[in-house]
């Protein structure tokens, strides 16, 4: 055989995963996956989708291939009610923070302002504790937290202050869930994979930590490796910076969004696409108090 056909070949070859057998047919596995249907463009949906795809070394065994199917067989429509409701935390916390706020000591929140948070947003319902100390109250927490990761408000010299994001979307669910589906999923890479598959996990209406022996194997399948094991609880807690702004987005409020349906919308290429109406209106800023 030629070298050069050779080197072509061994780089070829190297993209197949180990035990692969070109002739290999199960019909149980090809059953299956007609019944999951067809796969959906993902050119629709989010870029780290079509990347977990490729380099998922299984062929599909892993699960990912039914998951993405499952997650994504509707397109996640929303509406103005849907989204008011899922972007409420967050535009009731840039509206507390005003022009800015001052931290305590600590670096955490007033205890009135975390107070305040409280019953506005009846965060009691989620959390046991008086509700008055942010390092105390972890939804009041993560709220901040996330609204800082995702870019909405920023922590300098003791102070918490309204992005020009934060100020420009404050009044606009529909661009303010967009920047939200913009930045996620959130942390480092192996986070990111993690955030991406929790919210696909969701999108499928199953829970990733319910599924976390599940999603073991397909963070397997992606290169994932655990030395000390446990890899399952890894892939659930490495996901926790893109799920708690799922859960802000969700809450428990009667009136808040279905969660697969959030996520669904998070997992699309373009929140503002979903919206029944064209609008062609910029956000601009607004005066908070």
């Amino acid at each position: 055989i030629d070298p050069d056909e050779a080197e072509w070949m061994a780089e070829r070859l190297a993209w197949l995963p180990v035990g692969f057998d070109p002739a290999g047919f199960d019909l149980d596995d090809v059953n299956r996956a007609l019944q999951e249907g067809p796969m959906p463009d993902l050119e629709e949906w989010h870029p780290g989708i079509s990347n977990l795809m490729v380099r998922d070394g299984s062929l599909g065994a892993s699960g990912l291939t039914a998951l993405v199917k499952k997650a994504l067989r509707d397109h996640g429509d929303v509406d103005d009610a849907v989204v008011e409701a899922a972007t409420l935390r967050y535009r009731v916390l840039l509206r507390t923070l005003g022009r800015g706020l001052d931290l305590t000591a600590a670096g955490y929140l007033p205890p009135a302002v975390v107070d305040g948070l409280c019953r506005e947003l009846d965060l009691g319902a989620e959390w046991v504790g008086k509700g008055n100390r942010e390092h105390l109250t972890l939804p009041v927490l993560t709220l901040r937290e996330s609204a800082t990761a995702l870019g909405l408000v920023r922590k300098a010299r003791g102070r918490l202050t309204v992005t020009k994001a934060g100020l420009a979307l404050v009044d606009d669910p529909w661009r303010l869930l967009d920047h939200v589906r913009a930045r996620l999923p959130l942390g480092r890479d192996f986070e990111r994979d993690a955030g991406l598959l929790g919210l696909l996990y969701a999108a499928a209406d199953k829970d990733l930590w319910q599924s976390r022996a599940e999603a073991a194997t397909i963070a397997s399948s992606l290169g994932w490796v655990s030395s000390g094991g446990g890899l399952d609880r890894a892939v659930s807690y490495s996901a926790r910076p893109t799920l708690d702004v799922l859960g802000h987005l969700t809450g428990r409020r009667g009136s808040q969004a279905p969660r697969a349906l959030i996520a669904r919308a998070l997992l699309r290429s373009k929140v503002v696409d979903l919206q029944l109406e064209p609008r062609m209106d910029l956000p601009r800023p607004v005066d908070l108090p």
